[in-house]
This record gives structure tokens, C-alpha cells and sequence, in this order.
């Protein structure tokens, strides 16, 4: 039968006397709960992490792997499960001795992998072949431990890497084989991550993980 004739002018009216502001949600969650900033955002709000007994306990081995300078740790998970935001998390709480390059979603060669490490570091791997890139990373962590600095490097959504990426990023560790650990790296991913390092070319690698959680 079709709405009534009236029906767009009350609707009408009605708006106008509810006269929603768009503002006033972010400022009844600023001034209201005492938050800092809006949360569900799209993207991982580490300030509102809730840290169950799965993320503590992850936390808490990152944090063991850190502290022990372990060459890998590796972290898997399904999709929304707070990989991300627990990183994010870890990285804003530690001091300034630590420097981090953080990695996302990256599914190239071990070449383009090392041209986002230097990125990431903020140093030019332009005009650079492979083995140029691997001796200007080398020659800055050596640098940065001089100055008493930890450099750590986080690879996001490692899922992505072929196993033959990951192989040449074992062998790119082997820099750590003195008394310290020049660079940690931390891999971060769905469980496809954890089936490609379980694969019985990857053991070599695998060795080497000290920090491992699922």
C-alpha cells in the first residue's frame, strides 16, 4: 500500500529534533570513559589491548626472547586473534635502546625483503644489488650495537614469505655469530606460517627459533 503521505515530513521533523552530532560519540568516549582516543578503529589500537591468559603468555615469551636476544621468535594465529595489536603492544613499551623495523604483508623475493629492511631502518637501498644491501645492513647493526642499541626486526603477515625467502633470512642470521645478537627478528603470522617451518627443508630454521607460540 506504500507509507503514508505524511510519513517523509514526520520523519523529518523528527530528525530535526534529535539533531545528532557526529562529534559527541568520540567525546562521550574521551570525556565520559576517560579514553585518550576513539575506540573500534579499523586499524590495532594497542592502548585498548585486553591481555587474556593466551596473550599474556605470549607476551610473556616475547618479552623472554627479547631479553635473551633469541635470534627468531615466531607467534601464529588466526585472523583477529591480536597478533598485530600484542606486537604493537610490546613494541610502544620498550626503551629507547631498542630500535624496530616493522614489516607488513610482504611476499616478494629475499632481495625486495632486504630492500624493506633497509626502509625500515631508514637507510637508502636504492642503486644497491643484493649483496650491497646485506653489507650496508651489517655494517649499521654493528653501529647500533657499538651505541648499545638492540635492533629487532618484525615481520607482519610472514605467512606470505616462501620458504625460500625464510631460508635466505637463516642464512643472513649467521652475522649473529658471535657473543651478541646483532639483529632479532620476530615472525608474526597466520598457521600457514607454522606448517611452512614445519616442512622438513626448514628444520635448519627452525632450530634456531627460540621463542615460539601458537
Amino acid at each position: 500500500a506504500g507509507p503514508p503521505a505524511n510519513s517523509s515530513r514526520s520523519c523529518g521533523a523528527r530528525s530535526a529534533k534529535i539533531g545528532i552530532d557526529p562529534s559527541r560519540g568520540s567525546q562521550v568516549y574521551e570525556q565520559f570513559y576517560g579514553f585518550r582516543a576513539k575506540p573500534f578503529a579499523l586499524l590495532p589500537q594497542e592502548e585498548f589491548l585486553f591481555l587474556s591468559k593466551q596473550h599474556r603468555m605470549a607476551l610473556d615469551l616475547l618479552v623472554y626472547g627479547l631479553r635473551n636476544q633469541a635470534m627468531f621468535c615466531v607467534v601464529t594465529g588466526d585472523i583477529g586473534t591480536g597478533k598485530t595489536t600484542l606486537m604493537r603492544y610490546l613494541l610502544a613499551r620498550n626503551g629507547p635502546n631498542v630500535s624496530v623495523a616493522m614489516i607488513t604483508g610482504m611476499s616478494g623475493t629475499f632481495e625486495e625483503l632486504m630492500q624493506w629492511i633497509l626502509s625500515g631502518f631508514g637507510l637508502d637501498y636504492k642503486g644497491r644489488d643484493k649483496i650491497g644491501m646485506q653489507q650496508a645492513l651489517i655494517e649499521y647493526l654493528k653501529r647500533q650495537e657499538v651505541r648499545g642499541k638492540r635492533m629487532v626486526l618484525v615481520i607482519d603477515e610472514a605467512q606470505a614469505l616462501d620458504a625460500e625467502v625464510l631460508e635466505q633470512l637463516r642464512l643472513f642470521s649467521n652475522i649473529n655469530a658471535g657473543r651478541t645478537t646483532l639483529l632479532q627478528t620476530i615472525l608474526v603470522g597466520q598457521p600457514g606460517l607454522r606448517e611452512i617451518l614445519r616442512r622438513p627443508e626448514m628444520r635448519q630454521f627452525a632450530q634456531r627459533v627460540a621463542g615460539d607460540y601458537v
